[in-house]
Formats: structure tokens, sequence, C-alpha cells
């Protein structure tokens, strides 16, 4: 919905062109007026004459001739204006696709989350009927089948709050994609578990960012159009000049017989403002206060996206890092838990290590997915020239 918004504002700037293109042409205008006289007419019986009907048409037409660069300014602002509609939707594009990108690997890891969680399920319910088999031989005390039930119920209220964040995902996506609440949501992509050293050129991404992010465009047309407006504003201190034609014919009733004809002239108008109090330089300066206050804003939006650069590109070199960092301690955790599980079974390792060691096993795993995910956005947003980090707060 809001998309099509933009793009009904979108063709209304185009009709503004449109509009302001019409005032380079000839105006036409004309009037005509008729009359009807009633039959019994007193005045008329008394004047010895009969008042019939009457009519009269004129026919004008005015070309503006020069009106201080007035009319030509007022189509630039119109072309401008489109201009900034265009880089305002633009900007809003982005900022709903980098929201949908957001969303949409939160899903991904969700997902995976989700998958992480009942398998710790599904490994500590192996280990609470082992519990109870060895409780039934005399091999474990209570407290053990107890403190591990205790886990398993943890482990159980963790998968149910992963499902109902994924469902609540699902649905803000699909709200998103324009799609029903309740629609079915087919992921494809997966999340990467080991990353490579990547090399940015920050000076490069830095100047396509200046010359392509929209939020910047729209900025440098703000100014632009705010120019036009100064422009604009000085155009009142000439004058202006028009000339025209003008064609009328009249019957009037039959005591103005002798009036009856057509006539026509040409004509040229020169105006001018000799005294407003000082309004035109108001405005002026007006606008050139707001041109000062416009060009600071393009300097500060232009600093913010040098920093957005450089945050995005530590970002993904730091995620990167963390990934493969993630990867190695899952590895570890992965070994450890494995001999844990062993020495516990040979009775030399308490239950509640063995507990421990899983809970970091399991911690772990969502740890990577969560890295995973984070390096993917963090990608996503230095493509966008750091565009993500500005458009965060916004959806």
């Amino acid at each position: 919905n809001t998309l099509k918004s933009l793009e009904h504002q979108l063709s209304s700037a185009a009709y503004s062109i449109k509009s302001a293109k019409t005032a380079f042409l000839p105006k036409v205008s004309t009037n005509i007026t008729a009359r009807h006289q009633s039959g019994n007419d007193m005045i008329g019986s008394l004047l010895g004459t009969s008042l019939d009907n009457s009519y009269s048409i004129g026919l004008e037409i005015q070309q503006p001739i020069f009106t201080g660069f007035a009319t030509l300014n007022a189509l630039q602002s119109a072309k401008t204006s489109y201009d900034l509609q265009k880089a305002t939707n633009d900007k809003t594009e982005l900022t709903i696709r980098y929201a949908v990108t957001r969303i949409y690997w939160g899903l991904v890891n969700l997902r995976k989350s989700c998958e992480v969680a009942n398998e710790a399920v599904k490994q500590l319910e192996e280990l609470s009927a082992n519990q109870k088999a060895r409780m039934e031989q005399g091999m474990n005390a209570e407290h053990d089948v107890l403190l591990t039930d205790a886990s398993l119920e943890q482990a159980r209220l963790n998968t149910l709050s992963i499902e109902k964040s994924l469902a609540s995902t699902q649905r803000q996506f699909s709200i998103y994609l324009g799609l029903p609440v309740e629609s079915a949501i087919v992921l494809t992509d997966t999340l990467p578990v080991t990353a490579s050293t990547s090399t940015f050129k920050t000076d490069s991404l830095l100047q396509s960012a200046l010359q392509t992010r929209p939020d910047i465009i729209e900025s440098g047309l703000q100014v632009a159009l705010n120019d036009i407006g100064i422009k604009q504003a000085r155009s009142a201190l000439y004058p202006s000049l028009s000339a025209g034609f003008s064609f009328s014919e009249a019957r009037p009733d039959q005591l103005y017989k002798d009036q009856w004809g057509n006539s026509w002239y040409l004509y040229a108008s020169l105006k001018f403002t000799l005294l407003d109090w000082g309004d035109r330089n108001f405005k002026i300066k007006k606008a050139e206060s707001q041109k000062l206050s416009l060009l600071s804003l393009y300097e500060q939006k232009q600093a913010t996206i040098k920093k957005e650069i450089l945050d995005a590109t530590e970002s993904v070199e730091q995620n990167i890092q963390t990934l493969n960092v993630s990867q190695r301690l899952l590895e570890a955790q992965e070994k450890s838990y494995a001999a844990a599980l062993a020495k516990y079974e040979e009775g030399v390792l308490p239950l509640y290590e063995l507990l421990d060691v899983h809970s970091n096993y399991i911690t772990a795993k969502y740890k990577l997915l969560e890295a995973s995910a984070n390096l993917e956005l963090a990608r996503v947003n230095l493509e966008m020239g750091g565009f993500g980090t500005s458009s965060t707060s916004q959806y």
C-alpha cells in the first residue's frame, strides 16, 4: 500500500509538469451573452420600436511574451519536484526491501533454530529415558531423573518460544509481501557455516554510495528545488509582458440598431509592481535562508553516509570473524559433548556436568546460526551502500 501511494504521488508530479508546460501556450477565452425580450414590451411601445432578441460574442487570445522567467522556473520546479518524488519513492522502496531482507534472514535463522531446539529435546528425551531405566536398575538416584526431566521441560519451553516467534515473524513477512497473513512461506536459502576474509575498497564504496543512494539524491534535489524557488522569487522583480488579440460581435436590440456590427483589436500589456513594501525581497531572503539550512543537512548526510560505509565494512569483517570463531567453538563443543557423554556412561562424570556441557553445545549452535544471519544482513547492508543502517529504525 505504501508503494502504491507513492506511485500515485509520482503520477501527480508528472501531471504538474504537463500543467507547467501549458503556461507557455496562448490562453483562449470567449464569452457569449444572449437575451430574449418579451413581446409586450412597454418601453418599446412608448418609443415606437420593437425590442427584439439581442446577443454579443467575444473572443480573446492572450500570449505571454516575458514573465521574468517565472514560467520557465515553474516548469523547472515541476521537473525537479518529479525527480525529488522519484528519489523519495526509491528511498522508501529500498527501506522496505532491507526490512523484508532482514525479516527473511530472521525467518531462516528461526527455522534453523527450531531444528536445533527439537534436536536438543530429542537428545534430552533419550537421556531421560536412559536415566529412568538406570534408576529402575538401581544405578541412578531419583534426583538425577528429576534433574534431567527439568532440563527436558526447559528445552520444550524453549522450542515453544522459538516456534511462536517463527509464526509471528512469518505473519509479519506476509504483511510486507502483501500476502494473506496465514500464507505458507517457502524459504530456499540456507545460512552459511563458514566465511572467508573479504577486502573492500572503501573509497570506491563511498563514491558509489554518494552517487546512487536515494537519500543523498533526495537531499541534493531539495537543494536544487530551493535554488529554483530563489529564482522564482527574483522573477517578481522583473516586468511581465504579454500580447493579445480580441474580437467581438454584438447585435443589440432595435433601440440601439446603429451599434450592430463587429470589432477587433491587437494589444500589448506591460505590468510591473512599483511598490510591494519589501515583500519580494523578504521572499528572496527567506528562500536563501532555507537554502543554507538544506545545504547544512546535505553536508550532514554526506558525513553520515561516509560513517555508515565505514561501519558497514567493519561490520562485515567483524561478522566474518565471529562466524569463523562460532564455527570453531561449535566443533569444540560438539567434541566436548561427545566426550562428556562417554565419560557419563562410564560413570566418571556427574549428570549435572553432562547437562552443562549439553547446554553449552546447544548454545554454540544457536550462536553459529545468529552469526550466519548477521553476516548475511551485513553483506546486504554493504551492497546497499550502508543504507540499511539508516533504514532500520523506520521499519
